[in-house]
């Protein structure tokens, strides 16, 4: 039975609308990973040095993906779409924070830096 859960994404280079929708594509594309919806596409202001500013959204997916695999799966895609991780909190072509996980009445939270204090 699929489990729902839900991705954070985020770019902040180059064509940044373009990498979120070919992240949905190639989420949606991964064995085990359904996308069901999308939130609203929103502009937000960067955390760490000078940098430009993130378009963020939230996927809801269905998955048979155990947690560690569905990150795994998120981080390919990731590498895939040509993210480096040159320096922390720096600028990305497309950022995967990690999952929410949500499976019946369980929720598992793997947290983002500073998730709480972004709007």
């Amino acid at each position: 039975m699929p489990t729902t859960a839900y991705l954070a994404l985020g770019s902040n280079l180059g064509d940044r609308l373009e990498h979120l929708r070919a992240a949905v594509r190639k989420l949606d594309a991964t064995e085990g990973v359904d996308v069901v919806r999308s939130s609203r596409v929103y502009e937000t202001e960067p955390v760490g040095p000078p940098q430009p500013a993130y378009l963020n959204a939230v996927i809801q997916v269905d998955t048979t993906l155990a947690p560690r695999d569905l990150l795994e799966s998120a981080l390919g895609v990731e590498d895939s779409l040509g993210r480096v991780r040159a320096e922390r909190w720096g600028p990305r072509t497309k950022h995967q924070p990690l999952p929410e996980w949500s499976s019946h009445r369980e929720i598992t939270a793997l947290p983002t830096a500073r998730r709480s204090n972004r709007t």
